[in-house]
This record gives structure tokens, C-alpha cells and sequence, in this order.
């Protein structure tokens, strides 16, 4: 299989399959990734291939929740 970098175009799809995995473990309620977040997330390279956008989506739905209890305190 080619990597991550190659296949742009499936890059929308695995980062709203992670965004549903990772709001489900979490308790979260985050319906979708903004077309300007998947803009950058389809031109950037990927070296960690799939597991770094898998990362990198589970890392913003966590931070996400902290930054809407803060700003909800």
C-alpha cells in the first residue's frame, strides 16, 4: 500500500473514521473537522504515515474538550 503522503485524497475519510473512534472513547460530541482543518491535514506530508494522522486527530479531540471547559468555566 502506498503511503499516507501519496493518497491525499484519503486523508477526509480515515480523519473523520479516527474523529468518530477517539469521540467515542471519549466522551466527546464533535460532529465533524472543519474543511479548512482537512485542507491542511490533506497538504501536509505524513512521514508517521496513517499512525500519525490517527495521533494527531486523537490529540485534537482531547485537547478540544479541555479548551471548551476552560472556556466554559
Amino acid at each position: 500500500m502506498p503511503p499516507l503522503r501519496d493518497r491525499a485524497e484519503d486523508i477526509p475519510a480515515l480523519a473523520d473514521h479516527f474523529l468518530q473512534k477517539y469521540c467515542r472513547e471519549n466522551g466527546r460530541k464533535i460532529k465533524s473537522i472543519t474543511r479548512e482543518t482537512l485542507d491542511l491535514l490533506t497538504k501536509y506530508r505524513f512521514p508517521g504515515n496513517v499512525r500519525e494522522l490517527e495521533n494527531v486527530i486523537e490529540r485534537a479531540v482531547v485537547l478540544a474538550d479541555k479548551k471548551r471547559s476552560r472556556d466554559n468555566a
